[in-house]
């Protein structure tokens, strides 16, 4: 889509750095060195280089001309101040090219060759969060003896895929010791009453809405709410099972919801998928807005 690069503003021809770096490493005296490495950079096919340690600079850090010296946390804090700037100039040209604004940008990936690079680096560059929901905590349950209730194989005519009839059953046996093992790390239990409602109903529900048969044995051995699983109806509604995605269009559901003024909700909720095996994931997520 675009590429931007950026380097530091001071630089040096190849012509004259043999020159230039023995002088600001004070090594004038070692003569046949200079020598050997004016031939290797003679042919190096290189033209001119870039740093950021001008003179100035390594004049206030005269440690950083010797190797031995103990100029580690110096250097570091000379890149944890210029990497930042090199890396938001870079991405200023690559954005530019790309012709879009930066809000567009959802996420931020960062990599750094130096030695110990601040980790900080992405944060400073944009220190900015928005996230919609934290993933608290999550857990994986497998249920024995169904291996049989949903199958998926890939066949020359496309993907064979079956869900038994018992699903909606097994689904609402289970789902309470699942959401329960999810939660137990937070000490969260099912008594808690963030809404008002309590129990259960103390949660958000984003259920993988498999069909109308498993939202109804959720909701009805949970005992929730009408309403609870308004979402996750109104997803099967407008688009069915999509498969895996189909949780991630509850928790916009959830989202938009939120943001057009409905009840400030629960500030804990859960999101459930179900897959082979069966296996059933559960996600505990906190609302950042509520």
């Amino acid at each position: 889509m675009a590429i931007g690069t950026a380097n530091p503003a001071s630089w040096v021809t190849q012509e004259e750095y043999v020159d230039w770096y023995f002088r600001v490493t004070n090594s004038e005296h070692l003569a046949d060195l200079k020598a050997k490495m004016k031939r290797i950079c003679d042919k190096s096919g290189i033209n001119k280089r870039h740093f950021h340690l001008t003179e100035e600079l390594l004049a206030d850090h005269p440690d950083f001309a010797g190797r031995a010296q103990p100029s580690l946390d110096a250097r570091l804090d000379v890149a944890a101040a210029a990497v930042p700037e090199l890396a938001a100039a870079a991405a200023r040209k690559a954005i530019a090219e790309w012709g879009r604004p930066a809000g567009d940008i959802t996420h931020l990936g960062s990599s750094a060759t130096a030695p110990a690079p601040p980790s900080s680096a992405p944060t400073r560059l944009v220190p900015v969060e928005r996230p919609i929901f934290y993933m608290a905590s999550a857990s994986q349950t497998t249920i024995p003896g169904t291996e049989h209730a949903i199958t998926g194989q890939l066949r020359k005519g496309g993907l064979d895929y079956h869900i038994a009839h018992e699903m909606p059953s097994l689904v609402g046996e289970h789902i309470a010791h699942c959401v329960a093992d999810a939660l137990a790390p937070l000490g969260i239990g099912i008594d808690v009453d963030v809404d008002g409602g309590g129990g259960w109903n103390g949660l958000f529900w984003a259920v993988h809405p498999g069909g109308r048969a498993i939202l109804d044995s959720v909701e009805a051995r949970l005992a929730l709410a009408p309403g609870k699983l308004a979402a996750n109806r109104r997803v099967l509604g407008e688009f069915g099972n999509m498969a895996g995605a189909t949780v991630f269009f509850v928790l916009d559901e959830l989202r938009r919801a939120r943001g057009e003024g409905e009840r400030r909700g629960c500030e804990w909720g859960v999101a459930v998928a179900f897959g082979p095996g069966v296996t059933v994931e559960t996600m505990v997520l906190r609302a950042v807005h509520f």
